[in-house]
């Protein structure tokens, strides 16, 4: 009698051992999945941050033109006296 009993009380902890090993297997999968998730979110911004940064490099490339500089480029590099006079004679022009 005690064995049959001891027979069943290991057949119902072996079933119980295995319905924890799904249910753990379901939260491992779970848990990776959102870290999954939560990993492509951030390369996707830093795409998007990437592709920002390099749009706005690009810009500011295209309007600098090292050859021709500004006006007020040059008008910060003279002197006082020259600086008054080329205001002048822009804004007589």
């Amino acid at each position: 009698m005690c064995c049959i009993q001891a027979r069943k009380a290991l057949r119902a902890l072996k079933g119980l051992v295995k319905i924890q090993a799904l249910v753990r297997g379901y939260l491992v999968r779970k848990r990776v999945a959102a870290t999954l998730h939560s990993v492509q979110a951030m390369i996707r911004a830093q795409a998007v941050a990437r592709s920002v940064r390099a749009r706005r490099s690009m810009d500011k490339e295209n309007r600098f033109h090292p050859e021709s500089p500004s006006r007020k480029y040059v008008v910060k590099n003279i002197g006082p006296v020259q600086s008054l006079s080329i205001n002048i004679a822009i804004f007589l022009s």
